[in-house]
C-alpha cells in the first residue's frame, strides 16, 4: 500500500509527500492537522504486513524509542494501525545519516566527538532502561542539522533492540539467533550468545574506527570470511591504518574492540568518559 498526498491517517496526519522507502516501511512527511506541525510518518509496506515477526519488530521500534527521552534519540509521538498496517509518527529530521556522511570520507576529530558524545549519552540512557540496541551502525545514527553545533546526532531504529530488564519487549529473537549488521556485530552476537550493553560498546568501537580512518577493523569479502576473521584474528588497529590519530584515542577504540566483553568498557557511559579523557590528553588539556 502506497500513500498519496492528501491521505489522512488516524484522522489527523495528512500525508504531504514520500521521503523514501527502505527496510520494512515507507517514510512520508505528514502534517499533524491538530497541532499544525510536520512529522515523519513511517508506515509498514504491505508485503511485510502479513509477517508477524516483521510487525513485532515494527512495534518494538516504537516502544523502545518512546521509553527514553533524550535529545539524541529520535522522538516518537504516536503509533497505530491504518488499513491493517502499523505506522509510527516521529520527529521530522533534516540532515543526513552518518553513513551518508562517511561516503565523503573520514570525519574530523571535532565531528567524531560531537557524534560520539551525543550517541553515547543516548545509549547510556537506553542501557540504564535495560535496552540493548543491537544494530548500532552509521546508517542508524542520523546527523540532524543544527545552527549552533552543525549537527545533533540522533540514534535511530530500535527495531531489533533487546530488553534485558525482564519485560517482553523482544519476543522476536530467541537466544541463539544472530541479529544486527555484520561488520558491527560483536563476537558474542555473531555466536548467537547472550548479549548485554557491551555489544553496543563493541559496535560503537567499529563506528569510531570507521569515522576516524575511513576503514573497517576487519577486511573481508564475505560475511563468512568476516566472522571467521573475527574469531581467529585481532582487529586491525588505528595505529596501523591511521597513524595520525593520537595514541590515547586509538587505545580507546582498541579497548572497545576486544573480543572478550570483560576486557571492553563495561558501559556506554564508561566509554564516553574514556573517550573524553583521551581527547583531552591528546590536546594537552
Amino acid at each position: 500500500m502506497a500513500l498519496n498526498p492528501g491521505d489522512v491517517i488516524a484522522d489527523k496526519y495528512r500525508v504531504e509527500r514520500q521521503l523514501g522507502e527502505g527496510g520494512m516501511g515507507a517514510v512520508y512527511i505528514a502534517t499533524n492537522t491538530v497541532l499544525q506541525r510536520q512529522v515523519a510518518l513511517k508506515v509498514m509496506t504491505s508485503r511485510f504486513g502479513q509477517v508477524p515477526a516483521a510487525v513485532e519488530r515494527f512495534h518494538r521500534e516504537a516502544i523502545a524509542a518512546s521509553r527514553v527521552s533524550h535529545p539524541s534519540i529520535v522522538q516518537v509521538f504516536d503509533a497505530g494501525t491504518h488499513d491493517g498496517l502499523p505506522w509510527i509518527a516521529m520527529e521530522l529530521l533534516e540532515g543526513e545519516s552518518l553513513g551518508e556522511r562517511l561516503a565523503r570520507g573520514p570525519l574530523s576529530l571535532d565531528e567524531v566527538m560531537l557524534m560520539a558524545t551525543g550517541a553515547l549519552s543516548a545509549l547510556a540512557e537506553v542501557h540504564e532502561q535495560g535496552i540493548v540496541h543491537r544494530d548500532l551502525k552509521p546508517d542508524n545514527i542520523f546527523l540532524a542539522k543544527d545552527k549552533r553545533s552543525g549537527f545533533v546526532p540522533k540514534v535511530l531504529d530500535f527495531g531489533v533492540a533487546k530488553d534485558t530488564s525482564g519485560e517482553q519487549l523482544n519476543k522476536l529473537t530467541a537466544t541463539g539467533a544472530v541479529v544486527g549488521t555484520a561488520y558491527y556485530l560483536s563476537p558474542e552476537q555473531a555466536r548467537g550468545a547472550e548479549i548485554d550493553a557491551r555489544a553496543d560498546v563493541y559496535a560503537m568501537g567499529v563506528v569510531l574506527f570507521e569515522c576516524l580512518s575511513g576503514q573497517m577493523p576487519y577486511e573481508a569479502d564475505t560475511i563468512t570470511q568476516l566472522i571467521a576473521k573475527m574469531f581467529t584474528e585481532a582487529p586491525r588497529t588505528l595505529a596501523h591504518v591511521a597513524p595520525h590519530i593520537p595514541s590515547p584515542i586509538a587505545d580507546v577504540v582498541t579497548t572497545c574492540l576486544q573480543q572478550n566483553p570483560a576486557h571492553r568498557y563495561q558501559s556506554a557511559r564508561e566509554l564516553l568518559h574514556a573517550l573524553e579523557q583521551a581527547v583531552a590528553v591528546s590536546r594537552g588539556q
